[in-house]
């Protein structure tokens, strides 16, 4: 159709130029009809790239169909006509079904303390641990001595 339109418009167009060539009284029309024949130039051109693009990707990967779909305009929508909520109940409004998507994937993603660090936090608190002063705690701070590295460490 757009080729049509296009064809047809380069027609009407050389006919005009030919015309103002011998009378420019006709020079509104032809700026009219240069404007029409850029727009649909500019759509049909858009047509073609989407056309190819989409003729490009629709044999590729999954990922690469994405780009495809949406090119042409195509909405893989599967509406969910009803949906039965852990109590039990069955809802079958967009609003309410919605609604608890919502809330099934804040719960999913909600932060819950770890059990591992909750156990290990229990563990190292049933440790009985020796208490450094803060005498000791400066000494075992300190830089190593050549001369106390060769004595044992058990006194």
């Amino acid at each position: 159709m757009l080729v049509r339109e296009l064809a047809s418009l380069e027609t009407d167009l050389h006919r005009v130029e030919c015309a103002v060539t011998t009378d420019s009284s006709d020079l509104a029309a032809l700026r009219t009809l240069r404007a029409r024949h850029r727009e649909v130039d500019e759509r049909l051109r858009i047509y073609d790239y989407r056309h190819y693009i989409s003729r490009s990707h629709a044999e590729g990967n999954r990922s690469g169909r994405l780009p495809t779909w949406l090119l042409r305009g195509e909405q893989h929508r599967v509406p969910i006509g009803a949906l039965r909520l852990d109590t039990g109940i069955v809802v079958n409004t967009q609003l309410f079904i919605n609604d608890a998507f919502r809330c099934y994937y804040s719960m999913l993603y909600v932060a819950r303390p770890d059990p591992l660090a909750t156990q290990l936090a229990e563990f190292f608190d049933s440790l009985h641990l020796v208490h450094l002063t803060l005498l000791q705690s400066m000494v075992v701070d300190g830089p190593i001595e050549i001369a106390r590295s060769k004595q044992p460490c058990i006194n």
